[in-house]
């Protein structure tokens, strides 16, 4: 699947959005003094460049900026029922199941379970009936019901879906 239209936003913002910073820095914290989930810790550069190009060379896109920076310091994130993907998908031992499915490894399970090749999952909601991600249709980052694909909600960017997937103030 190729997007249609204009890639989705490419600018090279890193942490330049303080609230996104302070909410990953929060998370992280909270990991440490092992409130919740333990820290997966951030992706290794071969695994960054690895995933980029892999993503790039089967949809013809960049992955967001905000996106590699986070998976850079913390290869994930789940809170309070909501999770952005990781990269890769880690398991640790003694798991029956891993934690969560990496960005790609989630895209293939989508297509398998749906057969909507057009729609690029980066994270899920509250129990899994909706998805956050890239509609490979308009290059448009939403949110929408699982099985369905209704749009909920439409984002000018990966850090506005970002910002509403884990109720972010800026």
């Amino acid at each position: 699947m190729r997007a249609t239209k204009k890639p989705h936003d490419q600018r090279k913002r890193g942490y330049t959005d303080k609230a996104i910073n302070d909410f990953l820095n929060r998370y992280c914290e909270e990991l440490d003094a092992g409130e919740g989930v333990s820290r997966r810790g951030g992706a290794p550069d071969e695994v960054v460049r690895s995933v980029s190009e892999r993503y790039r060379a089967r949809f013809g896109l960049d992955l967001p900026s905000t996106y590699i920076e986070i998976c850079k310091r913390e290869d994930g994130i789940a809170r309070d029922g909501v999770v952005l993907y990781g990269l890769v998908t880690r398991q640790e031992p003694g798991e029956e199941f891993p934690w969560t499915e990496g960005l790609l490894e989630n895209y293939d399970s989508h297509v398998f379970e749906v057969g909507d090749e057009a729609f690029i999952p980066f994270g899920h909601g509250d129990g899994r009936y909706e998805l956050f991600g890239l509609d490979g249709m308009d290059s448009r980052f939403v949110r929408v019901l699982r099985h369905r694909r209704d749009r909920m909600k439409t984002y000018p960017d990966f850090d506005e879906m970002l910002r509403d997937m884990f109720l972010i103030e800026s």
